[in-house]
């Protein structure tokens, strides 16, 4: 928040210097785990990432339920335009397939996380690319979203666009336009550069930003909590035409594997 008041100006000082916002950046790495791949990483490495930036247990992903209290996915549609304030600039990679179920009014494509070994979308050669997610706050909605793109791409797209601003030693100090141009393209320009100092009242997340930290911050299962994850058996009963892939392929659901899926095309 940006007051006009000396007492209260004191109070958002301190608040931000609790938060580390403008030192870090945003939630820094520590802040949001360990399980995460920084924007400057990305402009710097042409392969993104080797690998899974962690590896997980069935018991760890129960454990961490299938919603997120604090995050919601967001989409931005073709033609829409947003302004954004970057939280933070790590960001946190998931294997991901698209499913497509149902025909004609019916038909739905979603997000789904890959099962890993055992998967029975990969088995049935619906392959996964690794997507990466990114926590913003939405002007418009007044609230955190989080947005996810692949890891590849030409010029025009999202992950192409955004790393650039992301990787600023202050990133969470900019207002940024997201434009989609249609299902591919977008462009991403820096609108504003907040100034702290300004006594302007205006508040662009401040409040936001200062109730996460307060809170623990965001945990890379926060952002993994905004994909719905179905086990191998909720796959198959939502898609009944898997079952006769699996048999056409000589393969049956005896095991339920639910980790993080090493079977993703780098």
């Amino acid at each position: 928040m940006h007051s006009n008041g000396t007492d209260q100006d004191q109070k958002d000082a301190s608040t931000r210097a609790a938060t580390g916002l403008r030192a870090t950046g945003g939630l820094n790495r520590d802040q949001l785990s360990n399980a995460t791949v920084p924007a400057a990483d990305l402009i710097a490495s042409d392969t993104f990432i080797d690998e899974d930036p962690d590896t997980l247990s069935a018991a760890t992903l129960a454990a961490e339920g299938t919603s997120s209290p604090i995050l919601a996915s967001r989409r931005i549609s073709p033609g829409e335009t947003v302004l954004v304030r970057p939280v933070t600039d790590q960001l946190v990679a998931m294997n991901i397939h698209w499913l497509t179920t149902g025909a004609g009014y019916d038909k739905q494509t979603r997000m789904v996380p890959c099962n890993g070994k055992g998967c029975v979308l990969c088995i049935t050669k619906n392959e996964a690319k690794q997507h990466l997610f990114l926590v913003l706050y939405f002007l418009s909605d007044a609230a955190l979203g989080v947005i996810s793109f692949a890891r590849t791409g030409g010029p025009g797209s999202l992950c192409s666009q955004i790393v650039k601003p992301l990787a600023s030693p202050s990133c969470s100090d900019q207002i940024l336009e997201i434009h989609r141009l249609n299902k591919v393209r977008y462009v991403v320009k820096i609108v504003k550069r907040i100034d702290e100092t300004a006594e302007d009242g205006i508040d662009y997340g401040d409040d936001v930003l200062a109730e996460v930290v307060a809170s623990g911050g965001i945990v890379p299962a926060d952002v993994r909590a905004t994909v719905e994850r179905m086990s191998n058996e909720e796959l198959v009963a939502a898609n009944p035409q898997l079952g006769t892939l699996l048999a056409a392929y000589g393969k049956t659901n005896k095991r339920d594997t639910t980790h993080n899926g090493a079977n993703a095309k780098k």
